[in-house]
C-alpha cells in the first residue's frame, strides 16, 4: 500500500492546512483541521499534477497561513511555487546554505540562475555556497560536479587521491562549522554539545547560537533539535506528529 505524504503543512490561529500526496501516479490534495479539536473538516477535490496545486491552494486562500513544515522532497518545487506566487520567505546567508545542503542531499540538479533567483541573491553568491559545500563533501570523499548537458550541479563521489587534507576543526569558519554540526545530528543519535564546543574550541554561548540558527531553519521541515536534561545530550527529532 502506497503512503500518504504529508509535503506541506500551515497553519493560522484557528486551522491547519495540509498538502498531502500519493506518488505514481502523481496524486494531490488538501485537508483542513481544526486547530483546537484536530478534527478534519474538509477535503479537497484530487488533482493529478504538480501546475494545479496552486489553484487548489488559493481555494484555501493558503497565503493566510504560515507555514509549519515542508517535506523535503518538495523543498525545491515548493520554493519555485512560491517564487512564482511571490511569496517566497527571506532566507539568511547560513539557512540558504542548509537548504541548499539539504538539496543536493536529496540528488536535486541545481542550476545557478534558478537558485540564484529562488532566493533572490546575485549568481555569484550562489557559485561561492556551492564552492563551500563542494569543501564541505570532501570530507565524504564526494562533490558537486556540474553537468554541462543539463546545466546543473549535482552531488556526486570522487575519487581518495582528489580528497584534499581536511582542515583541523579549530580553523573551520562559522559556516561550515553549522554544517558539520548539522551532520552530526543527521548521523548520530545524540550529540554531546559540551563535547562538539571543545573540539571546535567555542564557548556554550556560540555553541547554542548555532543551535538556534539550525532549529529555525529545521522548524520548515517540521524537525527540531531537543536537548535530554537526563542524558545531558542533544537530538534531532521530528515535531509532534501530525495528521
Amino acid at each position: 500500500m502506497k503512503e500518504v505524504c504529508v509535503i506541506w503543512m500551515l497553519e493560522n490561529e484557528v486551522r491547519k492546512l495540509v498538502l498531502k500526496g500519493l506518488p505514481d501516479p502523481d496524486l494531490f490534495w488538501v485537508e483542513v483541521y481544526s486547530i483546537t479539536t484536530q478534527a478534519l473538516l474538509e477535503k479537497s477535490q484530487v488533482v493529478n499534477e504538480w501546475e494545479d496545486v496552486q489553484e487548489l491552494l488559493e481555494g484555501y486562500h493558503w497565503t493566510d497561513y504560515e507555514t509549519v513544515r515542508i517535506d523535503t522532497m518538495f523543498t525545491g518545487l515548493i520554493r519555485s511555487f512560491r517564487l512564482k506566487t511571490g511569496t517566497l520567505p527571506k532566507y539568511k546567508a547560513r539557512e540558504r546554505i542548509l537548504e541548499l545542503y539539504d538539496r543536493f542531499r536529496n540528488n536535486e540538479g541545481l542550476e545557478v540562475k534558478r537558485v540564484a533567483n529562488e532566493y533572490n541573491v546575485v549568481e555569484e553568491t550562489v557559485s561561492r555556497d556551492i564552492k563551500l559545500l563542494r569543501n564541505f563533501f570532501i570530507r565524504e570523499k564526494k562533490t558537486i560536479v556540474y553537468h554541462a548537458n543539463q546545466n546543473v550541479y549535482k552531488l556526486g563521489g570522487i575519487g581518495t587521491s582528489d580528497v584534499e587534507e581536511e582542515v583541523p576543526l579549530q580553523e573551520v569558519n562559522s559556516t561550515l562549522r553549522i554544517l558539520q554540526i548539522y551532520d552530526l545530528f543527521r548521523t548520530q543519535d545524540a550529540v554531546d554539545g559540551d563535547e562538539v564546543a571543545g573540539n571546535y574550541g567555542i564557548g556554550k554561548a556560540e555553541f547554542q547560537k548555532d543551535l538556534k540558527i539550525l532549529r529555525t531553519f529545521l522548524l520548515r521541515e517540521g524537525r527540531t533539535i531537543k536537548y535530554d536534561g537526563r542524558l545531558k545530550n542533544y537530538r534531532l527529532i521530528p515535531l509532534a506528529v501530525e495528521k
